[in-house]
């Protein structure tokens, strides 16, 4: 049943990343289906081995994040929103505890790392075809068919990074996986353009360091990259569309003072006002558009409803107060932890991916996005993988043979 459970958990992992599995069509119905099955052949597999993985701090605080979105309820300036919108929160706590049992070992962390990139891929074809369709999301900039431009390019900001890790550490890759491996960035970084994001350039800062850094040691893996890069240089440097967004992306100081951040210091200030009238519990889970309102500060979202704050710090402070505080950027803390303890060649790509998304934070609503919840598992379990799997000892009684007072061995 645990095979049965880690092969259907590495498409359910791709469609999650690509697909967007917070959605109310069809495709967000599929996914969640998927992962009850993943998760009914995980329960099978408990109870027929009787073993489950000793829960990591991070398991923990994720446990402790989701109760206090439902138990927010009874302070809650809107019960209803918060009661109708916490079921979101269901499917993200089983991912987190499917997939961190199931992900063990290298293998299994590879695999589940290589569903990551499909998930990508998914995006990436997304794009490509809005973008040959020419069915922008906004102005120049390109989309998923549900995805938003900023989604895309932080996703495939991640995906380079886990591909990278592949590359260079991985031990159970199929030789015919590993062309499309060395391939993936230059695609990522055609869908990043595309989509016109320029958090996910500032983002990528500590990836990028850390790439001139090992590139330096590395002269050859500098020049194949140089080439790869350079013949896609020519073709991309003649779209306009592409040139328009590389000026939007390089330029990003200077435009950003002009739509002041695409308009997110209005619902920053938003965010301030609503934690300085409930600053220790909150204003109640998924209640930020609610409080902005009552308010009077709001911008629209693209469907004509009130925007969230566009940035995750924010959100949780406003929405959870300090119980929500405590245990969403614990879990986060926690990851750190786990990865800081990790081999050399395992934590310093994984700390520059936490790195990156603690500068995700401050531009997106991260704590809902299964996106963030992909990479944090990913990260946790490369930490903690062992080499291959330890099968359960069998526990040999001790005492006095027929004596009735046969004793069980300690573990």
């Amino acid at each position: 049943m645990r095979k049965i459970a880690q092969l259907l958990a590495v498409p359910y992992l791709a469609a999650t990343v690509g697909i967007n599995v917070s959605s109310t069509e069809a495709w967000g119905s599929i996914i969640r289906l998927m992962g009850l099955l993943v998760g009914f052949f995980w329960v099978l597999s408990l109870i027929q081995g009787r073993r489950i993985r000793k829960p990591d701090a991070f398991v923990w605080f994720t446990l402790a994040f989701v109760a206090v979105n439902y138990l927010s309820y009874f302070w809650s300036i809107a019960p209803d929103v918060t009661l109708s919108t916490s079921w979101r929160f269901i499917p993200i706590l089983m991912m987190v505890l499917v997939l961190y049992d199931l992900f063990r070992t290298r293998q299994e962390v590879e695999n589940g790392m290589v569903a990551f990139l499909l998930g990508c891929v998914a995006i990436q074809a997304q794009v490509f075809y809005n973008y040959f369709t020419n069915n922008p999301y906004y102005e120049n900039r390109y989309g998923g068919f549900i995805i938003h431009p900023n989604t895309v390019g932080y996703t495939n900001m991640f995906g380079v990074l886990i591909a990278w890790i592949l590359i260079t550490e991985g031990k159970h890759i199929l030789w015919w996986v590993r062309p499309f491996l060395i391939a993936f960035p230059l695609f990522a970084v055609t869908a990043i353009v595309l989509s016109g994001s320029r958090g996910s350039l500032v983002a990528a800062f500590p990836f990028a360091i850390y790439l001139i850094v090992v590139f330096l040691r590395r002269p050859v893996a500098l020049a194949m990259t140089a080439l790869l890069f350079a013949a896609a240089v020519p073709y991309l440097s003649t779209v306009p569309v592409v040139q328009k967004n590389v000026d939007r992306i390089v330029n990003f100081a200077e435009n950003s003072k002009t739509d002041r951040l695409s308009n997110r210091t209005i619902v920053w200030d938003a965010s301030v006002e609503i934690i300085r009238r409930h600053p220790i519990l909150g204003a109640g889970g998924s209640t930020y558009r609610v409080a902005a309102e009552q308010i009077g500060i709001t911008i629209k979202n693209d469907y004509g409803g009130a925007t969230g704050a566009h940035q995750t710090y924010l959100e949780v402070a406003s929405e959870l107060g300090i119980p929500g505080i405590v245990t969403f950027f614990g879990g986060f803390i926690a990851v750190w932890v786990a990865v800081w303890r990790a081999p050399r060649n395992i934590r310093i790509p994984w700390l520059c991916a936490l790195f990156a998304m603690s500068i995700v934070f401050t531009f997106d609503m991260m704590e809902w996005r299964y996106v963030y919840w992909a990479v944090v598992i990913l990260a946790v379990c490369s930490a903690k993988m062992v080499e291959v799997a330890q099968p359960a000892t069998a526990r040999e009684p001790q005492g006095v043979p027929g004596s009735g007072r046969a004793r069980t061995a300690p573990a």
